[in-house]
């Protein structure tokens, strides 16, 4: 790349570097027999100027201007040497605009006008643009107001004849009419508009495609920074701009289009499409490199909460770095505290947010996100209280909310309308939310304790025997070494009681045993509602009687009879003749119970004993 490039970098891209190159080449050639030999040592003694003048102007503009300006004056305009001349002009105004010598660049500018038509007119026309787009971002608007008059006069010339005087019309007044938008002009639009609408009219279809999404992104933003956007407006604008189809569009201009379709669809509920738009938005004024990719992404975490989406925003790669910055801390606490359901969390931030009036809370899109959010967290919260209970009095909501019972009567409301209370009953007379679905309860009513007592013996019984190497009691087999395998080689078998992580190591014939269990019985049993507990005394004194009648009828059977109902019924649920076995010491129940498990104790020694015969044979 030579110097031409690189001092263009800044402004435009300027085919004076290209061109350069190619007239190195053409110098290296020598044809003797060339008549034009004197045109071609006349180009390259002005070309040979140009770029010794042009080499001056890092170090000393002024010298680089005089020696343009003496090019001018003393080259002789011919076929050969008028694109030299050309430059030159381009270059003085490059040098005073860079120099802020806004007057001399104006003065140069229209000494340029007459030469459009000497060059190829495409050139021509790109020069221009350039200068439209590159000039007009100076902050001096006297003269950028002058530039855009000056090039809008030359179109009228005849020395501008064959340039495309429509494309350059629009895209300054399009120019303009950013301008007047940025600074707040807002009373010098509409006239505008209607202008620039009714020249799209006249022009051919891709003058019309390239130059309408710039004129719609135009007006969205002109709508948007009124104190109060019209929807429809907005709405209209999008729904136009998704019927042009262009090959390019300037990534700034489809942001602003994309951020307008995603607060349509913010406006009117549908969170998703809006955080999908919302991100399309941030991805592209990140690339145009366009400081409202910030701004943006909070719409995004702010949609994602409102959609409850599972995936965390700033995990992403393209997100990630954001989330060290200092405006977003904020906004993370927010979301954390959401996630984790915690209300009181919620507000601290939002306070704080306050304190430290944070700008975002002058967004109208945060604010209605905002109290969306809290909403969604309340109703939340409500949800996971009335799942836990039975039933929950509106007190108890309203305290753990602070809210009164108003608010909660609208949110309880909305819950209904929504569908999310179908198994609940809300009585607001007694002030009380009530399940109505099936409940879960802590243990079936039909268990008492000495039917804990029975299946704990039977538990005990049937005891699962493992080995532990006393080397490895503390480490697991992963950290265990190949090395260390042969150390101890006796093994310990240890014997694990079931119940003994409940009811602690109490011998389970003894009479103490019994006693944990009831008082764990009872303390459980306290844990049921009162409702609950009328129907367990009236299970109990049913199944009292049924019991009595039971063993009457099982004193008149023989054995063979008995043992024929047991099998059918199942050990635990069985009947034994209590004097068959001698154990007076214990009440009815306990011996009950206890016989049942000498039964299976009978069994699993006789399993034991097979599996021994298995394994030694």
């Amino acid at each position: 790349m030579d110097d031409e490039e690189l001092d263009d970098a800044d402004f435009y891209s300027d085919e004076e570097s290209f061109e350069f190159e190619f007239d190195d080449d053409e110098n290296n050639e020598v044809d003797e027999g060339n008549g034009d030999d004197i045109e071609e040592d006349e180009e390259v003694t002005v070309q040979n100027k140009y770029y010794s003048a042009k080499n001056l102007k890092d170090d000393s503009p002024s010298a680089a201007i005089a020696a343009l300006k003496d090019l001018i004056d003393n080259t002789e305009q011919t076929e050969n040497t008028v694109d030299w001349i050309f430059k030159a002009h381009k270059q003085i105004i490059k040098i005073n605009f860079q120099n802020r010598n806004y007057n001399e660049s104006l003065e140069f500018l229209k000494r340029i006008i007459p030469l459009l038509g000497s060059v190829q007119k495409d050139y021509a026309e790109e020069t221009l643009g350039t200068m439209i787009n590159n000039y007009s971002t100076s902050k001096d608007s006297t003269f950028v107001s002058s530039l855009y008059t000056t090039i809008l006069n030359s179109l009228q010339s005849s020395n501008a004849i064959g340039i495309n005087s429509q494309r350059l019309w629009l895209k300054i007044n399009i120019n303009r009419l950013n301008s007047y938008i940025d600074s707040g002009s807002h009373e010098e639009c509409p006239a505008l508009f209607q202008s620039i609408n009714e020249k799209l009219k006249e022009v051919n279809e891709s003058t019309r495609n390239a130059y309408s999404l710039e004129v719609i992104a135009a007006e969205i933003e002109y709508e948007s920074r009124k104190s109060t956007p019209t929807l429809s407006i907005l709405n209209n604008l999008y729904r136009r701009s998704l019927s042009i189809t262009t090959a390019v569009t300037h990534p700034k201009i489809l942001a602003i289009i994309k951020e307008c379709g995603a607060k349509i669809q913010f406006h009117r509920g549908n969170y998703e499409k809006s955080r999908l738009d919302f991100y399309d938005c941030f991805k592209n004024y990140d690339v145009a490199g366009s400081s409202n990719k910030y701004r943006i992404l909070k719409y995004v975490a702010l949609c994602s909460l409102l959609t409850d989406s599972e995936l965390n925003l700033f995990e992403s790669q393209e997100t990630r770095t954001y989330s060290q910055l200092k405006e977003y801390s904020n906004l993370l606490l927010l979301i954390k505290a959401y996630d984790s359901s915690d209300l009181n969390g919620f507000n601290k931030i939002s306070e704080k947010m306050k304190v430290e009036n944070d700008p975002i809370l002058v967004d109208d899109i945060f604010n209605i996100s905002f109290n969306q959010i809290l909403l969604k967290l309340k109703l939340k919260l409500i949800i996971n209280y009335v799942s836990v209970y039975h039933s929950i009095r509106f007190d108890f909501i309203q305290n753990k909310l602070n809210i009164n019972q108003a608010e909660l009567e609208e949110l309880l409301l909305k819950l209904i309308v929504d569908g999310k209370l179908a198994e609940y009953r809300i009585d607001y007379v007694n002030n009380y939310i009530e399940s109505v679905g099936e409940r879960k309860k802590l243990f079936t009513l039909a268990v008492q304790a000495n039917d804990i007592r029975a299946n704990l013996k039977a538990l005990n019984v049937v005891k699962f025997d493992y080995t532990l190497s006393d080397v490895n009691r503390n480490t697991s087999n992963v950290d265990q070494m190949e090395i260390d395998t042969n150390i101890n080689q006796e093994v310990t078998k240890s014997k694990v009681d079931l119940s003994d992580d409940f009811f602690y190591s109490f011998d389970y014939t003894s009479k103490v045993h019994f006693k944990v269990i009831d008082a764990w019985y009872s303390y459980m049993y306290s844990a049921i509602p009162d409702i609950d507990k009328s129907e367990a005394s009236l299970l109990s004194k049913f199944r009292s009687e049924n019991k009595s009648i039971s063993i009457s009828k099982a004193s008149t059977k023989d054995e063979d009879d008995i043992a024929n109902t047991n099998t059918k019924a199942g050990i635990l649920s069985s009947t034994f003749n209590s004097d068959a076995h001698g154990n007076e010491e214990d009440d009815d129940d306990s011996n009950e119970s206890f016989n049942k498990s000498e039964m299976l104790a009978a069994w699993y020694n006789e399993l034991q004993a097979l599996y021994d015969q298995v394994v030694n044979r």
